[in-house]
This record gives C-alpha cells, structure tokens and sequence, in this order.
C-alpha cells in the first residue's frame, strides 16, 4: 500500500522514515495551499537526501487554483506530483525545476497544447500526462525523451506514434485513448517490457505484438472481446484483465507466464493451454463463469503456490477454499 503523509505541519526525516510503506518513501502531500517557508524549506532538505525517492504532491485546492510559485522553494526536488487540479496558475514555475526527474502533471482546466514542449524532456525518467479537457497536448516532443523509462498518457493521442521513438522506454500505461487510434506503434518501442491499457474502447489489440513484452494489463475497455493468439507476446510473465465482460475465452500460449489474474469478466467461460503454464506461481479469478470446482482439482504445474478463485456466492466460495487450502494451496502471497 502506498504511504502518505497529508498536509503536515512539519516534517523531518523521522517523520518520513516512520511511514515508510511497502512501496516505499511516503508521499508527502498537500491538498490545498498555505504551507509556510519554513515547512517547504524542510521538504526541500529532504529532496536533497532522498532525491527521486522521495515523492512530493500537490492536488485537489477545490477553493483555488495550484500556484505553482510555491516550486520556487522546492529547487531540489525530483519527484513532484501536480495533479488531480482544476486550474493552475504560473505554471512556468514549474518548467523552471533543474533537478526534475519525474513528473506527474493533471491539471484539467490546462489548454496549452505545447506543453511538452517546456518541459525539459530529455532529463525525465518517469512521466504522467493526465487528462485535460481538450485532450490536445501534442505529443510529438515526447521523442526527445530519451532518458524516460515509463510513460503514462491519458487521452491524449495527438502524435501519439512518436512514443515508439523512445529509446529507454519500458513501462507504457495509455488511458482512456479512442478505438480510431491504432496502437500499432507499440510493436517498435524497443525495450517495451510493461503494458498497460485501461478505459477508451476497442475490441481487440491483434495489432501489438512484441518479442520481449512481460507484462500486460487490460482493464475495462469498452467492447472488448478478444485477447487474440497471446505467442505474440512469447516472453510474457505476468496477465492481469479486469472488468472486461464480451471476453468469453482465453488461450494461454505463454509458456512462461507467472501470474494470471482475471478479475470480474463476468461472460468468461473458457481457459485454454493451463496445461502448459509451467512456470505459473499465482493464479487469482474473480467474478467469471468459469468451472472453478474443475479448476480447483487441476494438475497444476508444482511451481503454484497461490491459488483464488472466487465466485462471489459464500457458501461455494467457503468451499472452495477449504478445498485449496487442503491442497496447499495460499489465497495470498
């Protein structure tokens, strides 16, 4: 779970260290403005500590827009949030940080459509674009990020074939993109190891393939119904499909997948190639219409050590799990 500390006082490096979660250094957060020299001078002592560990948040201000002038007292900063905002005003502040590696920015009521452009792109590792009303930002500077390892765009998708020009890339999330908009170009991004595609709407993604893709999320895209021939995807290790309710079947051929999670696709009767996982560690299927009594008395391969599945009628789920249990198996890991 991600740690947070919200709107503090004060804050030094016990504080932080006291709220270390499992993900890490907390986010120090502030949702609405006020925050003195003195508090802003200490967080800035941190940021030259902790450096791009330490995540910095501004978000929410419903009674004002985000002054970003409030950046001037933060030069050491590396990590910064600024998103979940209405409106921001002096937002140059921003683009002047020096030691800025990773950015998230989801300011809705923003309508430069350069935005990208003032950035300086080519020191970022980790970048957010969140969702403006316009949905506009070009995105055709993003090939000068060379140094950037993960990317998430929402909405936007002006230019977006660009992003296959990132040398570094290797974690892709695209939010809420529309069903005109092929994805093709995520085949040539070269060192693409994570992809995530959430919201918008397609039927399919037949047009990505990728040698050395690991991981693949879909999660709840309207009209989605086929995952297509997954050896497409040979070095695939981790499946995770949520909320996807036309999806009646999957094949598995991925001989090297260690994690399935299938979660809330209702429509979904039908599993095939579980035989041949042989490397599977983790297995999770929640709300489907899968035979989960057949699937509980599976031969698995010996390397599952955790096994859920979950129908969401008590009584058969109770069942279930004492069944799996009996057989070793762990409902969490």
């Amino acid at each position: 779970m991600v740690s947070r500390i919200n709107n503090p006082e004060t804050v030094n490096k016990n504080t932080l260290l006291s709220a270390v979660g499992a993900w890490g250094l907390p986010t120090i957060q502030f949702s609405k403005p006020g925050q003195s020299k003195a508090l802003l001078k200490s967080i800035n002592t941190l940021c030259k500590v902790f450096g791009k560990k330490l995540p910095v948040r501004f978000y929410a201000h419903y009674q004002n827009d985000f002054d970003a002038t409030v950046l001037e007292h933060l030069p050491d900063i590396q990590w910064l949030l600024v998103d979940c905002l209405q409106k921001i005003s002096n937002p140059e502040k921003l683009f002047e940080l020096p030691k800025l590696r990773k950015l998230s920015f989801g300011v809705y009521n923003y309508h430069t459509q350069d935005f990208l452009n003032q950035l300086d792109l080519d020191k970022l590792e980790q970048l957010t674009i969140g969702e403006t009303k316009n949905r506009n930002f070009d995105l055709s500077p993003l090939r000068e990020g060379n140094q950037i390892r993960s990317l998430s765009v929402v909405g936007h998708d002006k230019n977006i074939d660009v992003i296959n020009e990132m040398e570094s890339l290797e974690a892709l999330s695209l939010h809420s993109i529309g069903k005109k908009v092929s994805l093709d170009f995520v085949s040539s991004i070269a060192k693409l190891e994570t992809l995530k595609i959430t919201l918008g709407g397609r039927q399919n993604i037949d047009e990505i393939k990728h040698p050395l893709l690991r991981e693949l999320e879909i999660i709840r895209i309207r009209g989605f119904n086929d995952l297509g021939d997954l050896s497409r995807f040979p070095h695939l290790r981790r499946l995770n499909i949520e909320d996807q309710i036309k999806i009646l079947s999957i094949s598995l051929q991925t001989p090297h997948l260690n994690e399935l999670k299938i979660l809330n696709c209702k429509s979904l009767n039908e599993l095939n190639g579980l035989e041949g996982l042989k490397s599977i560690n983790h297995v999770r299927c929640y709300k489907t219409s899968l035979d989960y009594e057949n699937l509980s008395q599976l031969n698995w391969a010996k390397s599952l050590k955790v096994l859920d599945l979950y129908s969401g009628n008590k009584k058969r789920d109770e069942a279930l799990r004492k069944h799996l249990d009996s057989r070793g198996y762990k409902e969490f890991s």
